[in-house]
């Protein structure tokens, strides 16, 4: 809702629908920070039609001076030109140009793309993780077990994930899926394979909790911190995934600040690509609407692992024993 004396309304869904639920809550956040307000019915269409290029250099340059890091920074002015983008338009009518657009001036940071800042799991790695799952408490071993399998063997995203609900787990060819149809980026729906080891360990974990595949609306997930209350069906956050791995990580010895849910997300795409899959075939697991995306997250570890250093390191240290 905007301000304006007439109460014009501005319904966020309008610009945000093809969205993530997680990416449109930064989004929302990124234009309240922005007008420096707490939520939208604060802002003027005064305070919208008086930003310009100007302002919107300013306000990228300001970010730079902070520290802020590229992907950020642009996130933000995505953020800001979706925004003014949909006030362009001609049945809404507040504005004439998007201060934020490219075309227009403001430069986005240059960010390369071609590689992912995400590292990728070695499979001693991901046993390690869940060699430290072992010590929890019953039905959390189960649960966090299933975290970091659905995580590590399918390659959804902890949205994606968080979202599964007990109905969304089926059979299709034979084959026992999830369909993942909520918190996926533009709202796609797909299919994922679960392995019988994961398998084994939802089918355990749902019984522990009272519950069977009839309960079709019940979230799989449930948060158990109170009391570590077994028949909770408060529904398990993204932050609460993203503190588990973290967790997880430094009982099993593995720097944590190394590590998040991504991780995971990465291990199954690059292990995917070693075993011969199909790029296309990648991309289309993990919900990549380009390949290009899908290459960013192996292209890191392929320049890593092929990398010629230790052979030269090794040559050299060879030439000066046989010297000495």
């Amino acid at each position: 809702m905007l301000n304006s004396g007439n109460n014009y309304k501005l319904q966020d869904d309008n610009y945000t629908k093809t969205l993530s639920e997680s990416t449109k809550r930064a989004y929302m956040k990124d234009i309240k920070d922005f007008f420096g307000v707490v939520d939208l019915t604060s802002i003027t269409i005064e305070q919208i039609r008086n930003v310009n290029l100007t302002t919107s250099q300013e306000f990228k340059q300001r970010l730079e001076d902070e520290g802020k890091s590229t992907s950020t920074i642009n996130r933000k002015l995505t953020a800001l030109s979706n925004f003014y983008r949909y006030l362009c338009r001609r049945d809404v009518g507040i504005m004439e140009y998007n201060p934020f657009l490219s075309e227009e001036g403001t430069v986005r940071m240059y960010q390369d793309k071609r590689y992912s800042n995400t590292r990728c799991l070695t499979v001693d790695e991901v046993k390690r993780l869940l060699k430290a799952i072992e010590n929890d408490d019953a039905i959390l071993q189960l649960r966090n077990t299933i975290i970091v399998l659905a995580l590590a063997t399918t390659g959804m995203r902890r949205a994606e994930l968080t979202h599964i609900r007990i109905g969304d787990i089926k059979i299709q060819d034979c084959k026992d899926v999830i369909e993942l149809t909520q918190g996926t980026k533009g709202r796609k729906s797909r299919y994922v394979v679960v392995s019988d080891s994961l398998k084994v360990m939802i089918d355990k974990y749902i019984a522990m909790r009272g519950l069977d595949y009839t309960h079709k609306n019940v979230y799989l997930l449930a948060n158990h911190a109170h009391n570590n209350f077994i028949h909770t069906n408060d529904i398990l956050t993204e932050s609460t995934i993203y503190r588990v791995i973290k967790s997880i990580a430094d009982k099993a010895g593995i720097d944590a600040s190394s590590i998040s849910p991504n991780c995971l997300r990465n291990t199954f795409i690059t292990r995917s690509r070693e075993l011969g899959l199909d790029i296309q075939d990648i991309a289309d697991m993990v919900g990549h609407t380009s390949i290009s995306t899908t290459q960013r997250y192996f292209q890191t570890n392929r320049v890593i692992s092929n990398s010629p250093a230790d052979m030269f390191l090794g040559d050299n240290l060879n030439h000066s024993k046989k010297q000495t």
